[in-house]
């Protein structure tokens, strides 16, 4: 009899000395999060033109090439916002908005008069304002749980301003791509008394799609990659 009451003893003490740990150990990740982040555009080609006259004949000419120009979109430093409201555990709605400082490059060559070809640049800025959904991928989490794998995609506004904004275009944006998330600190005390629920680091990298702006096919849409990182805060 004594024997069973100190091993019943023993057990509940074990359980309650346990209950705190799983507890405390649990995540409560915050609904709201803000992050920013810095990186690199990559650069990307815009197209080539040709520049042409009638050529003589009868009853009319082949064209005649005055010249090539060709133009690419330089890569630039890109700064990033973002605002998310987390839907599930898993998934969380998000809102990004980044301006990237860049240069349209036209190369200019096969000039019909035979002139060295030419380079001119001129400087842009491009913004996006776009919309997308987050999915944490929970189960490929390591380094005990502070390292999250994300993977990301969404769809929104171009606006490039050229030269000062002498003149403006606008199109429409997407993104796909991924990253993680690097949990630095976490309230794990009195979580809902908290305001700070948690902060830490945030690396993208992205695929990104752009339509229309300074572009010399309407059609196309135009690909580039972006590399960003920097820190974020749940609430």
């Amino acid at each position: 009899m004594l024997t069973r009451v100190t091993i019943g003893t023993i057990a509940l003490v074990c359980v309650g000395l346990a209950m705190p740990t799983v507890a405390t150990a649990q995540r409560r990740d915050g609904r709201f999060e803000l992050s920013g982040s810095i990186g690199l555009a990559g650069s990307h080609d815009l197209g080539t033109e040709k520049a042409t006259e009638p050529g003589n004949g009868v009853p009319s000419g082949s064209p005649v090439t005055l010249f090539q120009a060709a133009t690419t979109l330089e890569r630039g430093p890109v700064f990033e916002g973002r605002v998310g409201w987390r839907l599930t555990r898993s998934l969380t709605a998000e809102g990004t908005f980044s301006i990237t400082r860049t240069h349209l490059r036209t190369s200019i060559t096969n000039d019909f008069e035979s002139a060295p070809a030419t380079v001119a640049t001129s400087r842009l800025t491009q913004y996006t304002a776009e919309g997308g959904l987050v999915w944490h991928l929970d189960r490929l989490r390591f380094a005990h749980s502070r390292v999250r794998p994300f993977v990301t995609g969404g769809v929104g506004y171009l606006r490039q301003l050229h030269d000062q904004a002498t003149l403006v275009e606008t199109g429409e944006s997407g993104f796909a791509g991924g990253g993680v998330k690097i949990l630095l600190h976490e309230t794990a005390q009195r979580p809902r008394r908290s305001f700070l629920k948690s902060f830490g680091v945030r690396v993208d990298a992205r695929a990104n799609f752009t339509h229309g702006g300074f572009d010399i096919d309407d059609t196309a849409w135009r690909t580039y990659p972006t590399l960003t990182g920097g820190a974020y805060v749940c609430f």
